[in-house]
């Protein structure tokens, strides 16, 4: 699964955007260069259907828009990987040079990379929806969103941008993979929500945007809206499956990240 990985000693690419801003604005017009993907004559019936060592599903959902419990919720749908941020953690972070590399325009062999998964959602996938749309032609869209760019905005800033300043603070004290991860992140930081991607109005703003773009890129037919509270309906509707008998897993709290980042954070800076 995801084809074959050198040691993180190995393939670390350590990436400085200390004074890479051009290339991350760079990275941000090709991020929301408008590209329709068109319907098909078949409808919808032809997106995300059995496919073999295919996504049938590439989120396009930003973080903080229940994009773990898709994890979960896909896996369970599909039977197969579901990548997302939570997958690179769990691969030691061998993937981040991978990512790296995309982010400053190199060419990746996404189904080599994929191999095994049948989704993709949340960061750092979902900054390459474009490019996974264009790879996986009768794969689904799924944009992920919250009831409003507030809404949003309270969770992301008490989890993913508090992460992110965090970390910032600490970087003389990280290892270099840890700082290579952190360098990844704020490459999309930059590139999504620009330069001032800490101030709470431009990214409420550009959060808007993001979301604008995908459903004007995407057709209709293609593209899966959902929200937290839609639960099952709309991904079994749009993937042709049964609703499973459980309730959808509501899973990644803010509460549960912080935690979950603060013994994570005492590890790395060796108090864990």
């Amino acid at each position: 699964m995801f084809g074959e990985v050198a040691p993180a000693s190995e393939i670390l690419v350590m990436v400085d955007f200390a004074g890479g801003i051009a290339a991350a604005q760079d990275l941000l017009g090709r991020f929301v260069q408008r590209r329709v993907f068109g319907p098909s004559p078949a409808g919808r019936a032809c997106y995300g259907s059995e496919m073999t060592d295919m996504l049938r599903v590439v989120g396009a959902g930003l973080p903080r828009t229940g994009t773990y419990s898709l994890r979960v919720a896909l896996e369970r749908l599909l039977g197969g990987t579901c990548y997302h941020m939570s997958t690179l953690r769990e691969r030691d972070y061998v993937d981040v040079p991978t990512f790296s590399a995309a982010a400053c325009g190199e060419r990746v062999d996404w189904p080599v990379f994929f191999k095994g998964c049948s989704a993709a959602v949340d960061w750092p996938t979902a900054a390459f929806w474009r490019e996974l749309a264009g790879e996986y032609p009768r794969s689904l869209i799924l944009l992920s969103e919250r009831d409003s760019a507030e809404v949003w905005w309270r969770s992301a800033d008490a989890t993913v941008f508090a992460n992110m300043r965090q970390l910032r603070a600490h970087l003389d004290d990280a290892e270099p993979l840890q700082r290579s991860w952190f360098e990844m992140n704020q490459a999309f930081m930059i590139a999504v929500f620009g330069p001032d991607w800490d101030d709470a109005e431009a990214a409420k703003s550009r959060y808007d945007r993001w979301n604008d773009e995908v459903r004007a890129s995407v057709a209709a037919e293609r593209l899966v809206e959902w929200r937290p509270g839609d639960g099952w309906a709309p991904l079994c509707e749009a993937l042709a499956v049964p609703v499973p008998a459980e309730p959808f897993p509501h899973v990644n709290t803010a509460d549960e990240f912080i935690q979950r980042v603060a013994r994570r954070r005492g590890v790395w800076l060796g108090r864990g």
